[in-house]
């Protein structure tokens, strides 16, 4: 649907970017404010990328620093408007209970690829309507009307935002064979994971139930890529809606390691799709 990196990554990039214009410039945090006549906590919020610069402040930053590439001049400009937009996910926040799953949504927005393990359920992004009303009614009892047709817009905006992404699952093989919300409903899960499957952007691996213990048993994560240097995002999934944030760059390189050992040991694209294939007989069947 968009190719616009969203709000949050262009703030990371202009802060980013911002930073290195500085250090190329030999200055430090005290001696650029001390320049520009700011207090040094000004500076620095704009650099982590808490505060955005005001239009005024920007174009005092790129005279202070002599920037005279108009190019990059307005990148620096576009950067900032875009990072100052409405995201698409805000009309869902009332109804997002965990902070951490409403900042996830903004990282994903902006990633420029995905990779996630999921060892129970189909992943979200690959959900249809109907399965993922089954699996929010069973982990939110009592749901009302209004807020779960909001849960599951939102599942379905997510899938079209990241249209064209990098995209790559490993599932468990005990996903495709739960009939979640019954035979219907999983007979048309599984025709969207082979439509999905079968796009150019996106891999879909199969761990077979024979493998045994693996990593994934250690339940659902995944990790977001960013472009330009920005680096990556880990986050555990305790439930549909509800995550975990590993700031630990030593443990982010452990599941990008064992992220790899998992697609190693999956099925093969094709074999994948043949398993998949083989299982929506099955349903036919019934």
């Amino acid at each position: 649907m968009t190719s616009s990196p969203g709000p949050v990554v262009q703030r990371a990039l202009l802060s980013k970017q911002l930073t290195e214009i500085r250090h190329r410039s030999g200055r430090s945090e005290d001696e650029a404010a001390a320049g520009l006549g700011w207090p040094t906590g000004r500076l620095i919020r704009i650099e982590s990328g808490l505060d955005l610069p005001a239009p005024a402040e920007l174009a005092e930053l790129i005279g202070f620093y002599g920037i005279d590439d108009e190019k990059l001049s307005q990148r620096l400009h576009g950067l900032a408007e875009g990072g100052a937009t409405a995201g698409w996910w805000e009309p869902y926040k009332a109804h997002i209970d965990d902070p951490a799953f409403y900042t996830y949504l903004q990282h994903e927005a902006g990633t420029s690829k995905v990779e996630q393990f999921q060892s129970a359920l189909v992943p979200g992004l690959l959900q249809t309507e109907r399965y993922a009303v089954s699996v929010l009614r069973q982990f939110f009892p009592g749901i009302g009307e209004s807020r779960l047709n909001a849960l599951v817009e939102m599942r379905m905006r997510r899938q079209a935002e990241l249209e064209g992404r990098l995209q790559v699952f490993v599932i468990d093989e005990s996903v495709i064979q739960r009939r979640v919300g019954g035979a219907d409903v999983m007979r048309e899960q599984i025709g969207k994971i082979l439509t999905f499957a079968r796009m150019p952007h996106i891999t879909v691996q199969v761990l077979p139930l024979s493998e045994g213990e693996s990593f994934g048993i250690r339940g659902p994560f995944g990790l977001l890529s960013f472009a330009e240097g920005l680096g990556h995002v880990l986050y555990l999934e305790r439930t549909p809606g509800s995550v975990t944030y590993v700031r630990s760059c030593a443990e982010t390189a452990a599941h990008r390691a064992a992220f790899l050992s998992l697609r190693q040991t999956a099925l093969s694209d094709r074999q994948s799709e043949s398993l998949i294939v083989e299982v929506a007989r099955s349903l036919d069947d019934m």
